[in-house]
């Protein structure tokens, strides 16, 4: 009978513990008890099989974490054969031998081979700068090691279609096209599957992704990130415009690629909001804006020779564009006199 109890205790002990949704130890800590007491129990009956001796516990073990398993995937159960890694006051991850749960705080993700990126809201997590982050690698490394991190900077460098790393590096308020001073010894190194051709090296870039290991190539340092997802740290449609006169009407060539040109003017610069400095011409060029997004909330009236339309004259805040009918595009001076010759 006292066989009988033991085994009811040690069920019981095994059972309980499914029923809480919640993350603590003390859910292991009862299975483990609970398996103890039935395989102690087994172990003193006469009539025992050795052999099934010998397979209890890896049986206890194998039914109680493939229930674990079922409860998980099936209800995003929290599970007992896991641990938990905070990385921030609503995002956790309980991560297991096979598979991990998300925990937003509102719901749950199951994520079956560890194949999902992160899961949660970006918003749930603080920003951090580069430089604070990188300041003491190892450091920052041991302190956040399997939490997921959300990380401002610059790209420092772009490896083929998958790697992208950030620097630490210095900051200048008058430095054009956001191009800045690297410390080439330290690095966050971004591993992705996502297409990387849009971005440039010295590009404003926001990732989040799980601090893996760290690693020393040399005399350089390496924080690596995996699943990650990233966002451009820069709107490229949210600026204003800062015009640089000339003192004469000169035409000055623009671009090379294209036919654009200056008309009483040095350059055109675009201001965005985080106070980094562009030219024109290198975001069109690089393609962040088109010329199209410039005329579009312009104002517009023709331009005539001989009662013929020779060109468009689309009228901006600080200066005017003048598009030819052949394709020639001139960024001038507000209100300059204009010479028709100049289409031709």
């Amino acid at each position: 009978m006292k066989r009988i109890y033991s085994i009811i205790v040690g069920l019981l002990l095994c059972i309980t513990p499914f029923c809480v949704d919640t993350y603590s130890l003390y859910r292991l800590i009862a299975i483990t008890i609970g398996m103890f007491i039935i395989i102690i129990t087994y172990a003193t009956y006469k009539k025992k099989n050795i052999i099934f001796l010998l397979i209890l516990p890896i049986l206890l073990v194998g039914v109680t974490y493939m229930i674990d398993h079922i409860l998980a995937m099936k209800l995003n159960h929290v599970p007992i054969y896991a641990y938990e890694v905070k990385s921030s006051d609503e995002v956790s991850t309980y991560n297991s031998f096979s598979y991990r749960i998300y925990d937003c705080g509102q719901k749950r993700i199951f994520d079956n081979g560890y194949k999902l990126e992160y899961m949660c809201s970006k918003d749930a997590l603080k920003t951090i700068d580069i430089n604070a982050f990188l300041k003491d690698p190892e450091d920052a490394f041991h302190k956040n090691k399997e939490k997921f991190v959300k990380i401002k900077g610059k790209i420092s460098k772009i490896s083929g279609k998958d790697l992208i790393e950030l620097s630490p590096y210095e900051e200048n308020i008058d430095a054009l096209n956001g191009v800045v001073k690297f410390d080439a010894n330290i690095s966050l190194r971004i591993k992705t599957f996502n297409d990387l051709s849009a971005y440039r090296i010295y590009d404003d870039f926001l990732v989040i992704g799980q601090v893996e290991k760290i690693e020393r190539e040399k005399e350089k340092v390496i924080i690596h990130l995996t699943d990650t997802i990233y966002y451009s740290g820069e709107d490229y449609q949210t600026f204003t415009y800062e015009v640089e006169p000339m003192d004469t009407l000169e035409v000055k060539e623009y671009m090379k690629n294209k036919e654009y040109y200056l008309y009483g003017l040095n350059n055109i610069y675009l201001k965005y909001k985080n106070f980094s400095k562009y030219e024109l011409s290198y975001v069109l060029t690089d393609e962040r804006i088109f010329l199209e997004d410039i005329l579009d909330s312009a104002k517009k009236r023709d331009i005539k020779k001989d009662d013929e339309v020779i060109a468009m004259l689309y009228e901006k805040e600080d200066f005017d564009i003048i598009k030819c009918m052949n394709n020639k595009v001139y960024f001038t001076k507000k209100n300059i006199s204009w010479n028709n010759d100049l289409c031709n």
